[in-house]
């Protein structure tokens, strides 16, 4: 490639790694930093699921942003900024031991509102960056390599945790482990601002359609939604909408089950979520042979029926699986 996308294919390289470093380090750590401070199996799974809702419903401000700065560079700029300073505050109650249930989800908020807010914006502008012959191979190594760094930065912080609580410092350890989050995502904002911004600057928002409200305006968006319901793309959304909020209703007392209940230490914790992430890379390729095989809809029938089995096994059909 030419001179100039090479440096952005090294630069978009480096913000993968450095933005992986910071959820393996911090991201996936959250609920355990919370039960460290002392809240209940409720109060923390508050911690991983409010935050997701709140980030969820203000990343609709996204549009309207990127309008009014001219730039999809600038907004993701922006957001991974607040990512980084939104650290700062989980760094101070680890030092000083203690914190609010309502702080905490005021400052997890904020990091999941930023980080899904930039989410589309940087899509928008890695297309219009990367030349599109170029984008499954890049992207492919990208991801690998970021997957990597998630899993080195996972297990490090294990470890480190692991150690901390041995000599019964703990919350000094998490202090020092989102102290290297935050500069991690400093690091991807230093690489995203040094990045091309080759994508014109968005226009003004369309003239509303004469038709676009009136009395009429609800029962033609009722018409549209029953058709998307009944076609294959609606079925298909029903599904993935389904098993989503099934892994959701559950997943955010996984932490507090296997620190508090089960009674692991951060070590055996990170093993078990290591090897998950370990499979995953190795499976992943298998799984891409075996699509162009038995097809998108037979792969979807297989994760479907591993899905189906995992969740009985983890309920303790046939025996606690622990």
């Amino acid at each position: 490639p030419p001179s100039g996308l090479r440096r952005d294919l090294w630069i978009s390289t480096a913000d993968a790694t450095a933005y992986s470093v910071m959820v393996g380090c911090g991201e996936h750590y959250i609920p355990a930093f919370a039960l460290a401070l002392g809240f209940g199996p409720v109060a923390t799974g508050l911690t991983a699921s409010v935050p997701l809702l709140a980030g969820a419903l203000l990343q609709l401000v996204t549009p309207l942003a990127v309008r009014r700065m001219g730039t999809n560079r600038g907004w993701v700029v922006a957001t991974t900024a607040v990512q980084s300073v939104s650290f700062l505050p989980l760094i101070w109650w680890a030092l000083r031991g203690h914190a609010e249930l309502w702080e905490m989800l005021v400052a997890v908020s904020l990091y999941w509102s930023a980080g899904m807010a930039g989410g589309p914006a940087w899509n928008a502008w890695m297309g219009s960056v990367i030349p599109e012959r170029m984008r499954t191979p890049y992207f492919a190594h990208r991801n690998r390599l970021g997957q990597f760094a998630v899993l080195v930065g996972f297990v490090a912080a294990g470890l480190a945790l692991e150690w901390g609580r041995r000599r019964g410092v703990v919350l000094v350890t998490f202090a020092v482990l989102f102290a290297v989050d935050s500069a991690s995502r400093l690091v991807t904002t230093h690489c995203q601002a040094a990045s091309r911004a080759l994508k014109p600057p968005v226009d003004a928002a369309p003239a509303a359609r004469p038709n676009a409200a009136g009395p009429a305006a609800p029962a033609r968006a009722w018409t549209r939604l029953r058709a998307v319901a009944g076609s294959p793309a609606g079925t298909l959304l029903t599904y993935l909408w389904a098993i989503t909020f099934a892994c959701q209703f559950s997943g955010a007392y996984f932490t507090p089950y296997m620190l508090q209940d089960r009674g692991f230490s951060y070590f055996s914790y990170m093993l078990v979520v290591a090897v998950s992430f370990l499979a995953r890379a190795l499976v992943l390729p298998w799984l891409g042979r075996l699509g162009s095989r038995i097809g998108s809809l037979g792969l979807l029938w297989v994760g479907g029926a591993r899905d189906r089995d995992a969740d009985a096994l983890v309920a303790g059909v046939g025996g606690d699986p622990l």
